[in-house]
């Protein structure tokens, strides 16, 4: 396996490259795409990013050490999605079924995660689709975005491309990237001894009106912990926590990558065009119908068209970008 990294001189040269009788047609069969508008951005979730870090606890944090410890990082996502489950449960919205959650619905001090008796996987089964609802809404997860459909991937470098220009914020050597993700062949290899655990969560459409026209689906790198006692055991004979790993998934996955197997398989693509073509990326595919009103569906998504409009038609005049 192996991965690529593919730099385009224009957004046309890779479009052309992406249509049925372009040379990547076939080869994006099975991926999933997410798009950023700078390549300075990191391939890592937001629960993850040191930027986050006091956001995530919430003025909880506890002396600085320890909030590198694996174990209490858990803890503060878990409370998270703890808390936004019984805001949301408690006014009436829905929710999906967690039995450990119901459990200790009304401890003062939630220590279900706090205090594991035996050895657990993180993120867990059971809260995983919770995790996808909250992460749709803001809430700091282990989840990364994902999508079906370039074309909503494109959306998003686009639209987050022009805003930074308009901010000031254009490097002449910064690029728009596409990450394509071979989700087909991680899922293939799950059951075998070559198993990546990468896990994907595509929740239900059905209610996520959003989620259905971004054809959104979310990753996970599935972390094995030992219980809390093996844990405090370890550390009398010596031996340190288990610490954060913050290593961005395409550094990650390389180490898969490794063993010079399967070299025919691209594992994942990084793809590279100016950012200066963000103008071109976003009138190209607002001819398609791939615009906020379409991947925002209601109301809302119609006032971010009318805004996104503005904010073309300002980088337009401001000649920041030729």
């Amino acid at each position: 396996m192996k991965i690529e990294n593919i730099k385009y001189s224009s957004f046309f040269d890779f479009f052309e490259d992406i249509l049925p009788t372009g040379k990547l047609s076939d080869k994006l069969n099975g991926f999933v795409f997410r798009g950023e508008p700078t390549n300075k951005y990191k391939l890592l979730p937001s629960a993850l990013r040191l930027e986050n870090k006091d956001r995530l606890w919430r003025g909880n944090k506890p002396i600085d050490d320890q909030s590198e410890w694996e174990s209490w990082q858990i803890h503060a996502e878990y409370i998270l999605l703890r808390d936004f489950y019984k805001i949301a449960n408690n006014n009436g919205l829905k929710v999906p079924y967690i039995e450990s959650i119901r459990d200790n619905f009304v401890d003062c001090f939630p220590t279900e995660k706090l205090m594991q008796m035996s050895n657990y996987k993180w993120i867990s089964k059971e809260i995983e689709e919770l995790a996808a609802l909250a992460q749709h809404y803001g809430i700091l997860t282990r989840l990364l975005d994902w999508t079906w459909d370039i074309n909503i991937a494109f959306y998003f470098a686009a639209i987050g491309a022009i805003k930074q220009c308009v901010k000031n914020e254009f490097i002449n050597n910064d690029t728009i990237v596409i990450w394509a993700l071979n989700a087909q062949h991680i899922q293939f290899l799950q059951p075998t001894v070559d198993m990546i655990p990468l896990k994907f969560v595509v929740p239900s459409y059905y209610s996520n009106p959003n989620l259905n026209a971004q054809k959104g689906v979310l990753s996970y790198w599935e972390i094995e912990m030992n219980s809390n006692i093996e844990e405090i055991r370890g550390m009398y004979s010596g031996k340190g926590p288990k610490l954060v790993d913050r290593t961005p998934l395409d550094e990650v996955l390389a180490k898969y990558c490794s063993d010079n197997k399967d070299d025919n398989i691209t594992l994942l693509y990084k793809f590279e065009f100016p950012k200066s073509d963000c103008i071109k990326v976003f009138e190209s595919i607002s001819k398609f119908g791939y615009e906020a009103s379409r991947i925002f569906p209601g109301y809302s998504g119609v006032t971010r068209q009318i805004e996104e409009q503005v904010l073309l038609n300002e980088l337009q005049k401001s000649r920041k970008i030729v």
